[in-house]
């Protein structure tokens, strides 16, 4: 067991790249593996490849870098399965910001069609346009989470989970568990104060699996607030009524919106 935290720069993610190609490594000899990733906000990034000792060459990527999703599908490619819980994407993405934007594409609407052409109308027609705009950059800014998460739906043998209530993080493998505050994203592994407890111990292993699986079914029994992926349905989260005003006025919206809202799972076409 030892703690490792990002005082120095690097550490954690350092860490976890080693036991992650380790499980590359199981897999690839043909031993049955799970891969767990859970962390509410999840999002690709680069680890180094330079120094990494005399693993690496087992990898397909020879690059000086190599990014997580890439891991990822060497592991798939390789017969390991992932099993990933996050955030569902209501709460990856602020919904009220929608219904903002609905409205005001409302109003633009009207002021086109009562066709008044003078200065005042003019400038407030900008001035909502302007308003929507930076509504929907500031709406899409969590694009890269859904990103990630449906490049890694598309893997071999991955099962994506969402859970409302989660806040652990966990990276969890065959010979090793690592917990601890950071999320699986760029800041977490690099840019904050985070600690993380890795451990190689059976017993402990085992409570974390258990705790892992425990968070998708309690039981035997599907805990209201976790979905499978393709359970998943985005009008139950926020209500049919706004996934109907959003295809209504889909062609209206930015297209950064429209982009982030079809990630999401929303068919304008319907």
């Amino acid at each position: 067991m030892k703690i490792v935290f990002n005082y120095d720069l690097g550490t954690i993610k350092t860490t976890v790249f080693d036991n992650l190609l380790s499980e590359i490594l199981l897999a690839k000899a043909g031993q049955k593996s799970i891969l767990w990733l859970v962390s509410p906000w999840i999002k690709d990034f680069d680890f180094p490849l330079v120094g990494r000792g005399g693993f690496t060459p087992v990898l397909s990527i020879k690059a000086g870098t190599i990014t997580l999703l890439d891991l990822l599908k060497e592991y798939s490619d390789a017969g390991g399965k992932i099993k990933l819980v996050c955030y569902p994407p209501h709460l990856l993405f602020d919904m009220s910001l929608v219904t903002r934007v609905v409205e005001l594409t409302r109003v633009a609407a009207q002021l086109r069609k009562a066709k008044i052409l003078e200065p005042a109308v003019e400038e407030n027609l900008s001035l909502l346009k302007s308003e929507a705009a930076f509504l929907a950059d500031q709406f899409s800014i969590h694009g890269d989470v859904i990103e990630f998460i449906n490049s890694t739906a598309e893997l071999n043998g991955a099962e994506i989970y969402y859970n409302e209530k989660l806040h652990a993080k966990v990276i969890l493998g065959t010979n090793f568990a690592i917990v601890g505050s950071a999320n699986i994203t760029p800041g977490g592994f690099i840019r904050n104060d985070e600690i993380y407890l890795v451990v190689d111990e059976e017993r402990t292993i085992s409570d974390v699996k258990m705790f892992c699986e425990n968070m998708i079914l309690a039981e035997g029994v599907r805990r209201f607030f976790v979905k499978r992926r393709s359970e998943y349905r985005l009008e139950e989260a926020i209500g049919i009524d706004l996934i109907a005003d959003i295809v209504k006025e889909f062609s209206n919206l930015p297209l950064t919106m429209r982009e982030s809202l079809v990630s999401c799972g929303v068919k304008p076409g319907e």
